[in-house]
């Protein structure tokens, strides 16, 4: 058996969950590719990854993943240029979310960056840090011992996330108001995670950033497609947290789409006084769609969607 196919645990149930509901009414409408930082098609790319822990297992699979990802992504692909990648006792350096924080000029994290993927140990909507376990919830990256994503809001530059790690994403509809936020009122599109545990082998990110970089592929295919095929349990449930927009042609909406159509995707654009559907499930890095929040006269659902990949 080669390395390749060598299977490793990254840590210790298809469901649509509304999460959201904004109006929004924006008069300078921002592209992703538009804020300090970016270009369309050459993003800035971070990553960090655990490979060592003193009280959790190691993860020796970490640094094929993430080096993977970024040689497919940056030197094949050309989609970008890799900002940073820190691992393990780097990551006390830097933090992993947002300029509130520390300045973006002096440490590298997450909101720093177009695209941020990491690897290593994951629990329930929580990482653990390079030298800790998960037993005891902390914010700061120096006295505590995970990074609980409840903490987060990404509302700098960041508009994709991937975390490669197990069960980040095994949470309900109220249990993300952080990416809710972030979402609504920031610049985040996309954020994905696992619905459950996740065994990937060393060539997973590789492979990601391959379907990434091809389309039509969607991110969100491109997801769930790498975690079917490189990666094996009895049950893998991809998961990701992302928007979609209703945007009314003719002002402040009269009526607005029922929950059932909107679960169902039964809508469709009506230009004489309806509304314009953007739905960031089909987004991907080829062509992306402009903020959600950059849509005058709008309303934001933000959606916790998961799907068992392999059945």
């Amino acid at each position: 058996m080669s390395s390749k196919e060598l299977l490793v645990e990254i840590s210790e149930g298809v469901v649509i969950a509304v999460i959201f509901l904004s109006l929004i009414f924006a008069t300078n409408p921002v592209m992703a590719s538009e804020d300090d930082n970016d270009q369309i098609d050459y993003y800035e790319i971070g990553a960090m990854y655990i490979e060592h822990y003193t009280e959790l297992t190691d993860l020796w699979v970490a640094p094929y993943v993430i080096n993977g990802f970024m040689q497919v992504m940056v030197d094949e692909k050309g989609l970008g240029y890799e900002a940073y990648t820190v691992h393990d006792d780097d990551i006390l350096n830097t933090y992993l979310y947002n300029s509130d924080y520390y300045p973006s000029t002096q440490y590298p994290h997450m909101d720093s960056v177009d695209l941020f993927i990491f690897a290593g140990h994951g629990s329930k909507y929580q990482v653990a840090l390079w030298n800790f376990s998960l037993d005891s919830p902390d914010p700061t990256p120096v006295s505590g011992n995970m990074v609980d994503f409840n903490y987060l809001y990404l509302h700098a530059d960041l508009e994709w996330a991937f975390f490669i790690s197990c069960d980040t994403l095994n949470v309900s509809d109220d249990e993300i108001d952080s990416l809710r936020i972030s979402i609504a009122s920031g610049g985040l599109h996309q954020f994905f995670g696992m619905h459950s545990p996740l065994f990937v082998t060393t060539d997973f990110g590789e492979y990601l950033a391959d379907k990434l970089a091809n389309w039509p592929y969607s991110n969100w295919n491109a997801w769930a497609a790498t975690i079917a095929e490189k990666s094996q349990n009895n049950y893998d449930e991809a998961a990701m947290v992302y928007p979609i927009v209703y945007k009314y042609s003719s002002g402040i909406p009269v009526s607005q789409p029922t929950l059932k159509d909107a679960l169902n995707g039964n809508v469709e654009p009506d230009f004489v006084g309806g509304y314009i559907v953007i739905n960031y499930k089909y987004e991907d890095l080829v062509e992306p769609y402009s903020d959600p929040t950059a849509y005058s006269n709008a309303v934001i659902y933000v959606y916790l969607y998961w799907e068992d990949v392999i059945e």
